[in-house]
């Protein structure tokens, strides 16, 4: 079965254990979730990981957020 979230022009799909990363309707990334959230490997995927919010105070004023740009 396949899931898919859109956030304004962000789209994530879900198929079991994989995540696929859209960039302006093109998949610009598709792994396994773990590997993705480790180890990603578009610009883009690192700059949306990056937005996720820290829940402790001290280490979400560290956080460093990637900014992409095409």
């Amino acid at each position: 079965m396949i899931t898919g979230v859109c956030i304004g022009m962000i789209w994530m799909i879900f198929s079991h254990d994989r995540i696929g990363v859209m960039y302006f309707g093109k998949l610009v990334e598709m792994a396994d979730a773990d590997e993705l959230f480790r180890y990603p490997l578009h610009p883009y995927t690192r700059s949306l990981l990056s937005a996720i919010p820290e829940p402790d105070p001290i280490k979400e004023k560290k956080r460093v957020k990637i900014h992409y740009d095409r």
